[in-house]
């Protein structure tokens, strides 16, 4: 089984600002400790949704809706455990000189695609797709598992997509 943190980036410019920075420096922070990870877990690889379209009122929806719509999906190996840092990093944090995002890990870019569909299984399993729909909550990250073929065929799917909208 691969273990999998799920989390969404909003569209806000601040928020985009720092999903950039955190492609850029291969870095990626949270607010707490992800649901479902326990002190001394790992997790493999680490799934930003991004951008939610189509729906009414935004990514905060019921499951019905949320597989009408799309993300943007960026798919990252993991490359170390997750950590408390005590130092500001991103843009936002800097800029205000607050502490947001302590726990961090390091990660690599793998794939990224623009609008994915969020149906379940067309590409994105549903373990996928709504543990991106329930990060959308504020600090509701969490970390699931997956069967290795199952998330083979999504990593092969998002790399072939990111091919296509160059």
């Amino acid at each position: 089984m691969t273990r999998i943190l799920t989390t969404y980036s909003g569209i806000a410019p601040a928020v985009q600002e720092n999903l950039r920075f955190g492609v850029q420096h291969g870095r990626w922070g949270l607010r707490r400790e992800p649901q479902g990870w326990t002190k001394g877990m790992s997790f493999d690889w680490h799934v930003i949704g991004a951008c939610a379209s189509g729906l009414r009122r935004g990514p905060r929806c019921q499951p019905e809706e949320w597989v009408t719509s799309a993300v943007d999906v960026y798919l990252f190996r993991v490359l170390s455990p997750l950590r408390w840092e005590s130092s500001c990093f991103w843009p936002d944090e800097t800029a205000e000189s607050e502490l947001k995002y302590p726990y961090r890990f390091d990660t690599e870019l793998i794939a990224h695609a623009i609008q994915v569909p969020t149906a379940y299984g067309d590409p994105m399993p549903k373990e996928i797709s709504d543990g991106i729909r329930r990060a959308s909550n504020p600090k509701a990250e969490s970390v699931v598992s997956l069967g290795d073929a199952k998330w083979s065929e999504l990593v092969a799917a998002i790399k072939k997509r990111g091919r296509q909208s160059v």
